[in-house]
């Protein structure tokens, strides 16, 4: 779909006389497009990159990491990523932290190729952080997705699963915080898995564009937030409801999965005056959104 957006060449005759396109005007005048917006997030790349690394963990060690991913891209479990893919992941961290979708402060890491492959780790793409008054950083790492494909959200939701019931979370290997000083590995890190079909991404793309044109405040109202919200939280539920059944009220893990609960719930509270009516209506046209809220 994205390619048959601005499909506009310029032909031969057109060439000969030197006139104009639309596609050319566009581009020279500045104007955004659904397309150049999809384009600018599928070439961003702020993931961690191990070699930053060096004052952490040994060349050596560094080395071995880098090459378990090279065996994994080899292997056949290793699918490449989709273009929507990056496209979603990019403009997740950046919305969430200019528009402050989980408050004031939040940020989001996107993390390096080991930690999102590593099956004995957090294997998601990014680590949500939000900073609480008492100086506590809160972390919860997030794997995203646009696939419309029931094998693989069901192998992302027994994932996140399987920490929840082994009463041990998920660590993160190669961490660097955007909020303090923290630059080592991290544990006990929740993950959580949300996302949207591809036509909601693409939708969001060109919503971006218009606001970039028309310089109206668009986006730090799209509902796109409360599709994520709607996610984490029943997951969030589930997974805290599992915890004290598996492990008991009085569990580390059940605790802090119940305080997780809370928090998502108090900050998708706060943004409830934003939530437009016909929401629930248009969420539930998403398969990926209805797959993830309907599974508890």
């Amino acid at each position: 779909m994205v390619e048959k957006i601005m499909n506009t060449f310029e032909t031969p005759a057109a060439q000969a006389v030197g006139i104009t396109t639309t596609d050319a005007k566009i581009k020279n005048s500045g104007i955004k497009t659904m397309q150049g917006i999809f384009e600018m997030y599928k070439k961003k790349n702020d993931k961690l990159k191990m070699a930053d690394f060096a004052d952490v963990y040994s060349e050596e060690e560094i080395m071995k990491d880098k090459g378990r991913v090279e065996y994994f891209k080899k292997s056949k479990d290793y699918n490449q990523p989709t273009e929507h893919g990056i496209v979603l992941e990019n403009m997740f961290c950046d919305l969430v932290e200019k528009y402050e979708w989980f408050g004031k402060g939040a940020k989001v890491v996107q993390l390096s190729e080991f930690d999102d492959m590593n099956a004995n780790g957090a294997h998601c793409d990014a680590v949500l952080e939000i900073p609480m008054e008492d100086g506590f950083v809160v972390r919860v790492g997030i794997d995203l997705t646009t696939a419309v494909n029931y094998d693989v959200l069901n192998k992302k939701k027994s994932k996140c699963m399987d920490g929840v019931l082994s009463g041990k979370l998920f660590s993160v290997k190669y961490f660097k915080s955007k909020v303090d000083q923290t630059k080592r590995r991290i544990s006990d890190v929740p993950v959580l898995f949300a996302g949207m079909n591809k036509e909601n991404l693409e939708a969001l793309c060109a919503s971006i564009a218009k606001q970039e044109n028309t310089e109206k405040d668009i986006v730090s109202k799209i509902d796109t937030q409360f599709m994520f919200f709607d996610q984490f939280s029943s997951q969030l539920e589930k997974y805290a409801d599992m915890a004290e059944e598996k492990h008991g009220p009085d569990a580390v893990v059940t605790t802090w999965l119940e305080f997780y609960r809370e928090l998502f719930e108090w900050i998708a509270e706060n943004k409830k005056s934003l939530r437009p009516n016909n929401f629930g209506q248009k969420a539930s046209g998403d398969e990926v959104y209805k797959y993830i809220t309907r599974f508890v």
